[in-house]
């Protein structure tokens, strides 16, 4: 959880990695565990690029001085600064993101292909 956010970022991946499941069983593609594992990580990959491209252009957006009332109204303390860190835990969560998702996934493939 992100401290004093309220929010639980790495639900969403794994509830993505479960809703792939579910779709692959309805249409009949959940036979073999290596086209589950390929099909969680080519979607998880997909999502995290779209998380990150769509992150930094908001953070780069947020950053213009125009746009301080607002930054100040999202909780922003100071200025946003887009730097080589920033990037870098943009990268990092993108990342275990995918490893959620894939996590999710891999623990229910048993229970999903079962029924």
């Amino acid at each position: 959880m992100i401290p004093f956010s309220h929010a639980w970022p790495l639900v969403w991946p794994g509830f993505a990695g479960i809703f792939l499941l579910m779709l692959l069983k309805n249409k009949g593609k959940l036979k073999y565990f290596s086209y589950t594992l390929k099909s969680l990580f080519k979607t998880s990959s997909l999502s995290a690029v779209i998380f990150f491209v769509f992150t930094l252009a908001v953070l780069y957006v947020i950053g213009f001085p125009e746009m301080n009332k607002v930054s100040d109204l999202l909780g922003a303390v100071g200025p946003i600064i887009i730097n080589s860190s920033l990037i870098f835990g943009l990268l990092l969560a993108s990342g275990l993101g995918i490893i959620t998702a894939m996590i999710s996934g891999s623990i229910l493939y048993p229970f999903i292909r079962n029924r």
